[in-house]
């Protein structure tokens, strides 16, 4: 089976990370796998190029780009693909899939659709015919999508996020490389993994280290990734006072390592279609407070059984919640222990990949019928 994947970008982010986890499986599997990058090519590439699978990026400098849609049109016609698996892009593509192949699969990865943006709509009010099955990442957006009519929803099925664990647990944290000494020999560490974009709720980070600092200064907060909003974020731990405090690490190939210094896990964004680093941490053995505003926080914890939520929380819950966390050793080896076996259970990545396969068959299936 040849499967084309069609992705906005390789960059930092849950859903590229998701896809290069996706194709690795399905390679093992025997899938004859390649992909697309619609707009550039980001930092995942060279790590999706050494699966050494056929890839190509369209260049496409903004979505009206009319130059690098043909071009993808060019592509299309110069290419047969058994499945075209498309990972919530530009929704116009589904004019042109849809001439090309009728088997055809949109998988929402939300951050767009959960957030109310108005381009994410367009693919099920006025494309969706273009598409044999949808995939959400959550119940609660699957809730979202269905909000576009009956046929969506008999179209979709929920197929959670899923992690290696075997790549989890042989992340050493020994020996990683460029990390600063006041972290390591801090007496508590609080970090999140994220871009640095409004949804992901980074003021509200470091509001939530300046109110712990005021208590506790021996404590430092790690900020894994990067992103526009880097610059304004260090001026505004300078505003605080807490700059000294903050360790702003960038884009980490080796997160996975850092995060296993974690103390806290503190979750912060606005809304999350999934939240692909909750079950990393949990799989980690680091606990989690994950603030939850929208999205399917309430789907991966079970508060205070592995992992605490603050419900539409203010700083002063965030930090009592992450002071509870440290303090309360028995909590928190309860909270390790059931956060990682929930994972194993039910987030381990061959499980859901393999519920993939099983909606390509149905489609495939369906349009030979």
């Amino acid at each position: 089976m040849k499967v084309l994947h069609i992705v906005s970008n390789f960059g930092q982010g849950g859903a590229q990370k998701y896809v290069l986890n996706l194709m690795k499986y399905q390679i093992l599997q025997g899938l004859d796998v390649c992909a697309v990058a619609m707009f550039f090519k980001g930092v995942l590439w060279q790590d999706v190029a050494g699966l050494r699978v056929p890839l190509w990026c369209m260049r496409m400098r903004n979505a009206l780009d009319i130059k690098g849609l043909w071009r993808f049109h060019t592509f299309l016609k110069s290419h047969n693909f058994d499945i075209i698996h498309v990972h919530a892009v530009h929704p116009a593509i589904g004019i042109m899939i849809n001439r090309m192949n009728s088997k055809n699969i949109y998988s929402e990865h939300s951050g767009g659709l959960l957030s109310g943006q108005w381009i994410p709509t367009l693919v099920y009010r006025y494309f969706n015919s273009a598409y044999c099955r949808f995939i959400a990442i959550s119940k609660e957006t699957a809730k979202a999508m269905e909000h576009f009519g009956p046929e969506i929803g008999r179209k979709t099925e929920v197929v959670y996020n899923g992690i290696n664990l075997q790549e989890i647990d042989s992340a050493d944290p020994e020996g990683t490389p460029s990390i600063p000494l006041c972290f390591i020999n801090a007496g508590y560490r609080v970090g999140i993994v994220a871009r640095l974009v409004p949804l992901k709720g980074l003021n509200t980070f470091l509001e939530v280290a300046k109110r712990l600092l005021d208590d506790e200064k021996n404590m430092v907060f790690a900020i894994i990734g990067d992103g526009y909003l880097r610059d304004k974020l260090e001026k505004k731990a300078m505003e605080l006072g807490i700059a000294d405090k903050i360790i702003f690490f960038g884009y980490r190939p080796d997160a996975i390592q850092v995060m296993k210094y974690f103390d806290v896990f503190l979750l912060t964004s606005n809304f999350e279609g999934f939240g692909l680093v909750i079950i990393e941490s949990m799989a980690a053995m680091v606990p989690v407070v994950a603030l939850h505003k929208k999205g399917a926080v309430r789907e991966i914890i079970d508060h205070y059984h592995d992992g605490i939520i603050v419900d539409n929380g203010t700083v002063d819950q965030l930090a009592e919640a992450v002071t509870t966390l440290i303090h309360d050793r028995k909590l928190r080896e309860k909270i390790i222990m059931n956060g990682r076996k929930k994972v194993e259970n039910r987030f381990v990545f061959r499980k859901n990949a393999e519920k993939i396969l099983t909606i390509y068959g149905s489609c495939r299936d369906e349009f030979e019928s």
